[in-house]
This record gives C-alpha cells, structure tokens and sequence, in this order.
C-alpha cells in the first residue's frame, strides 16, 4: 500500500512547484482592456493590435480595427515597429490620469509595416 506524504510536507512540495511557474496570462483583444481597464489592472495580458506612435510627447501604443488604443512601455521595444501588426505580452497597467498602459515582457511581429 502507498504511504501518503504528510499533509504539512504536501503544502510545502506544491508550494514549491508553484514558484516554478509563470504568472497566468490572459488572453483578450485591445477593446477589452479599454472596455473593462479596472478589471485587469496588474493582470499579466496578451493581446494583438497594430503599432502607433506620436512624436511629443514621445509614446507608443497598440491599436485595433476600431481605435482602441494601450499604450507600450518601455518604448525602446517597440520605436522601430510602427505599423507593424504585433502580439505582446505584459503586465496591464490603468490610471484615469495616465491612460492604459502594458509594460511589454514579450513582442512577436505578426506582420511588417
């Protein structure tokens, strides 16, 4: 018969498996974050628009087929993409005074400009 590992050694092994992982990332369209920015505030997002850009001040964001926008950050990711198609991965950021921010982890170009 197989011993079963004490409840407090259990929690622990699980525990540490845990930490191994990534962060659970929610796949939504830009509209979502737009519609719903309160919801997903520090959720770890993934989404797909087209690359934008204003010159003063300096700033890039994503955008789809119906104006949505959220801005990227840090810039230097994405300075060399506008009008590129793209997939990021990051962290959802909102403030009513800032606007709708992702702190880009991963890009992946869907098709060049």
């Amino acid at each position: 018969m197989p011993r079963l590992l004490p409840p407090a050694i259990l929690a622990c092994c699980l525990a540490l498996a845990a930490c191994g992982q990534e962060p659970r990332t929610r796949e939504v369209t830009v509209a979502n974050l737009v519609a719903g920015s309160n919801h997903f505030i520090g959720s770890r997002v993934s989404t797909q628009g087209v690359v934008h850009s204003f010159p003063q001040p300096l700033h890039y964001w994503l955008e789809d087929n119906n104006l949505n926008r959220v801005g990227l950050v840090p810039e230097a990711l994405v300075a060399e993409l506008e009008g590129a198609r793209v997939r990021v991965t990051g962290t959802f950021r909102f403030a009513p005074a800032r606007g709708r921010l992702i702190d880009v982890e991963h890009l992946e170009v869907l098709a060049a400009p």
